[in-house]
């Protein structure tokens, strides 16, 4: 699939939302529906290849492919068909588990996926191979847990992973993670040890959206 623009891709959503011809919705913000109208939904489903019906994160990559963590692996979309990533036990380079909650593209265009309770994967498309982090409890920069749930790349090209048992900042040259953790003795800790959402905001500050709070 050629490379296509988060622009190009915005257009034709809209296309397919609403109706809207692409020249018009290019020309003026005024061809956006207003608050009320019908709108029209596209379904990608099962049927279709969709590995699973249950989604719980998406990103469309540098290339312009579309790729979906699912509860039964994860899946590529070409606009077309899907390319299927699943656990296979007879290979140590797949995807370590098919429960997958996030995913995120990274600078060098890999492709890093949170699995429960497999840990965090890392895929390469050079090579095809997936690259497994996982928690060790003799290892304290170790992941704190392998249920990761969200996931972010941070200006510095830091990965930040949201765990059911921790927040963690893995540094992609050294593959060492450094963790936190609440404490109740400490009021300035992390809110909660499960970390649903992550977010870098214009000043580089790291949100972290907990089961308790921010």
């Amino acid at each position: 699939m050629k490379k296509t623009s988060n622009y190009l891709w915005v257009i034709l959503l809209l296309v397919s939302l609403f109706g809207i011809p692409a020249s018009k919705a290019a020309a003026s913000p005024s061809a956006l529906p207003a608050a009320g109208d019908l709108l029209r939904f596209n379904h990608l489903r099962v049927e279709d290849g969709l590995p699973s019906a249950t989604v719980l994160g998406m990103l469309q990559d540098q290339q312009g492919f579309l790729w979906f963590a699912t509860s039964d692996g994860i899946a590529r979309y070409d606009g077309y068909e899907f390319k299927l990533f699943r656990h296979d036990p007879r290979n140590a380079n797949s995807l370590s588990n098919n429960n997958t909650f996030a995913i995120l593209e990274t600078q060098d265009g890999k492709i890093w996926v949170g699995t429960d309770p497999g840990g965090l994967d890392c895929y390469d498309p050079q090579t095809d191979l997936f690259t497994h982090y996982r928690h060790d409890p003799q290892n304290p920069n170790s992941l704190p847990n392998d249920s990761i749930w969200s996931l972010l790349e941070d200006a510095q090209g830091n990965i930040w992973v949201g765990t059911r048992g921790g927040l963690s900042r893995l540094n992609p040259q050294g593959g060492t993670f450094t963790n936190w953790q609440p404490n109740p003795e400490e009021p300035n800790s992390l809110a909660g040890a499960v970390v649903y959402a992550l977010y870098e905001d214009k000043d580089s500050k790291i949100w972290i959206g907990t089961r308790f709070g921010l």
